[in-house]
């Protein structure tokens, strides 16, 4: 019986497809729910979130916003295919992986749209803030957990070390390189900018 599941599970976990739409509607399920969640920040929770916001925002306005600490951005860039990658690894990545993209797109979008709320005409500024990097760091996020659930399938029947071809790898990292700078160079730069329309 176990060699009849763990053969049906690889059977579709290794069609692309599967995965593709596994990966798509977990990481936009967990959005959804941001979104909902979001709508429910009111009182004391969404005028903290103004006051932090205007702070921040006066900070840019004054010039005296710098990058965020590289060492601390690497492990929140990072840190989403490092636990990719680990869950890939053992056969309860087929509920982890979907879980972790799950939780990346609650929090992604549950942020957007608390900014959103108590920013309504804000939505440049929003998108710079948290969208912008997102771009880069999200479809490498998706491509890296569609490859990893189809190990895990792969695992369910034969052990296999978990392998990227050269150009996949490369793309992936670029992806998330690419979100590092983002955040580390350009975040900063047009978020000042920006800022000098949005307060007065």
């Amino acid at each position: 019986m176990r060699r009849v599941v763990g053969g049906a599970w690889h059977v579709a976990t290794v069609h692309s497809r599967t995965c593709v739409y596994i990966c798509i509607a977990t990481f936009f399920l967990g959005g959804l729910c941001g979104i909902f969640s979001a709508g429910h920040v009111d009182g004391v929770g969404a005028e903290a979130l103004w006051f932090y916001m205007q702070s921040f925002l006066h900070v840019a306005q004054s010039g005296q916003l710098r990058s965020p600490d590289f060492a601390g951005l690497i492990w929140t860039i990072f840190r989403w295919p490092l636990f990719t990658i680990i869950c890939s690894m053992t056969i309860a990545g087929s509920v982890l992986i979907p879980a972790l993209l799950l939780g990346r797109g609650f929090l992604l979008f549950f942020a957007l749209s608390s900014l959103l709320r108590i920013m309504p005409s804000g939505g440049v500024v929003v998108f710079v803030l948290l969208g912008l990097s997102a771009l880069c760091s999200v479809p490498a996020l998706l491509i890296l957990s569609i490859r990893g659930l189809q190990h895990v399938g792969i695992q369910r029947v034969k052990r296999e070390r978990f392998h990227l071809p050269p150009r996949l790898i490369f793309g992936i990292l670029s992806g998330f390189a690419a979100c590092l700078l983002v955040d580390y160079y350009v975040v900063p730069v047009l978020f000042s900018a920006l800022s000098h329309g949005m307060v007065g």
